[in-house]
């Protein structure tokens, strides 16, 4: 099931939906928000490997806590098709409690954290204007240790992938209303138009004057 690109940058599935924001206060951080359209018990997202399977992925796995008022968020690595393996005892990801928890009324589940562009295990250019992504909801409830890293998580219910659409926009992630900005342009794309202007220069002289070098 390919997940489906909106007008709104928002990669969607019938499922879940994420987005994914470049902050001009933080440009060296990125800012994850996986939200469900259904209820689930854990949500799931995969940066860095496969175009559309599992291989080489930093997975962020996200569910509520047993009380549903806070959000917990677990770093894993996928291998192929086998349940994912835990690398590190600690968690690159930050959960951004303002922006995440669950909706009383509807019970859709949100997930918003925030991760370095830089981060060894999945790194993302500076310039980047998307990523592949996998994605994955799961319908039973994660169990074992309250350590995120312990926790036992079971299969999903729902898989996707797609091209995700990375959002720059003005100020800080605490601001209520923030501008769409440009993504900066890459060196190799300011060099490529620079030749090509020097080209169109020097053959407007050739037009005039003839060829300087004959």
């Amino acid at each position: 099931m390919a997940g489906q690109g909106q007008q709104s940058q928002n990669l969607c599935s019938p499922q879940m939906c994420i987005s994914a924001t470049i902050f001009s206060a933080d440009p060296n951080t990125i800012e994850f928000s996986l939200f469900s359209i259904v209820p689930v018990a854990w949500i799931g997202l995969g940066i860095g490997g496969s175009p559309t399977g599992m291989a080489g992925h930093d997975l962020a796995i996200c569910w509520p806590d047993t009380k549903g008022s806070n959000v917990v968020i677990s770093e894993r690595a996928a291998t192929a098709n086998r349940p994912p393996s835990v690398l590190t005892d600690t968690v690159s990801f930050q959960v951004l409690d303002n922006k995440s928890g669950i909706s009383s009324s509807s019970k859709d589940f949100t997930c918003t954290f925030s991760r370095p562009l830089s981060l060894a295990t999945a790194p993302i250019m500076l310039t980047a204007t998307s990523i592949n992504v996998i994605f994955a909801v799961g319908l039973e409830t994660v169990s074992g240790p309250r350590d995120p890293q312990k926790a036992t998580i079971q299969q999903h219910a729902f898989t996707g992938y797609g091209v995700l659409n990375i959002q720059r926009k003005q100020g800080a992630s605490t601001d209520a209303n923030n501008d769409t900005m440009q993504p900066p342009a890459t060196p190799e794309s300011d060099d490529v138009n620079q030749a090509l202007a020097d080209e169109r220069h020097y053959n407007a002289i050739v037009k005039a004057h003839g060829n300087p070098m004959s």
